[in-house]
């Protein structure tokens, strides 16, 4: 299995597209959550919060478990790219909002097209990354 832990974070700016790939052999646990959509502004800074009062990690929004008994990434709907502008302002008012104080985080949004993701140009995947 593929290793994404705290010590990865410098990899943040250098994951293109393609590289979400690699989520398939990765689990959730301590440091990487999926979310299949972008929830509440309340359940947004408590993932992240959570994130940050532990070793740090990565949330991914846009990528949905392959199922209950295997935690991998298994599908990756992604989010609308005209949405994500939107969304990106969405998250950072989540946390500055609900959350005292207020962890860094980066947020970044990777679009498509990539094939073998099923991810068309019109979509993107948030990736996001909290220390």
């Amino acid at each position: 299995m593929t290793q994404i832990n705290e010590f990865s974070l410098s990899l943040f700016t250098q994951w293109a597209r393609e590289d979400l790939a690699d989520l398939s052999s990765v689990a959730e646990g301590w440091y990487v959550e999926y979310k299949q959509e972008v929830p509440n502004a309340s359940s947004i800074a408590k993932s992240i919060t959570a994130l940050a009062n532990t070793y740090g990690g990565w949330l991914f929004y846009g990528v949905a478990e392959k199922s209950k008994d295997d935690a991998v990434a298994g599908a990756f709907p992604g989010v609308s790219r005209e949405d994500a502008d939107g969304v990106l302002q969405r998250i950072r008012q989540a946390v500055a909002n609900h959350s005292q104080p207020s962890p860094y985080f980066r947020a970044r949004a990777l679009f498509g097209p990539a094939e073998r993701l099923g991810l068309a140009e019109s979509c993107g995947r948030r990736i996001r990354a909290s220390s």
